[in-house]
């Protein structure tokens, strides 16, 4: 019986466990003139929606406009849209500019799908995008 382990312990493995397998490589971010670019990669589901949140968030709090790079996302789900969406809406209150970029075949057909696809700016390239949000920028100065 030495190989049994106590419920505590049971819990702990588990939650070790949960922590190593968290889907931080299915976002990254980067700055690109001025603003936030976060990548999503694969598949941004529920497991993604938290960290999303976080990632955005944080260049929000910067005051950065976000870029979206949804280029390599092979499917969204409705939690990441949710988190999307939001981002979105606190973006427009702080003065901030919230886009998505060059989204995925998968992507744009899940935002047609919801009616979505007219919900946020999307732009076909980061150079794109980023040259828009500069000029807006420049404008407002």
């Amino acid at each position: 019986m030495a190989d049994e382990q106590s419920d505590t312990e049971k819990c702990w493995t588990v939650e070790e466990a949960r922590m190593d397998s968290m889907p931080t490589d299915r976002i990254t971010s980067v700055t690109l003139a001025g603003a936030a670019v976060v990548e999503l990669h694969g598949d941004i589901d529920v497991e993604v929606a938290e960290p999303l949140q976080d990632q955005l968030a944080d260049g929000l709090e910067r005051r950065d406009d976000i870029l979206v790079d949804a280029s390599d996302v092979s499917l969204i789900d409705c939690a990441s849209l949710g988190v999307l969406i939001q981002a979105h809406q606190r973006a427009d209150r702080r003065g901030c500019r919230f886009c998505l970029v060059a989204p995925s075949p998968a992507m744009r057909r899940t935002l047609a799908g919801t009616g979505l696809d007219a919900a946020f700016p999307i732009f076909r390239s980061r150079a794109h995008a980023a040259a828009v949000a500069s000029a807006g920028r420049r404008l407002a100065a």
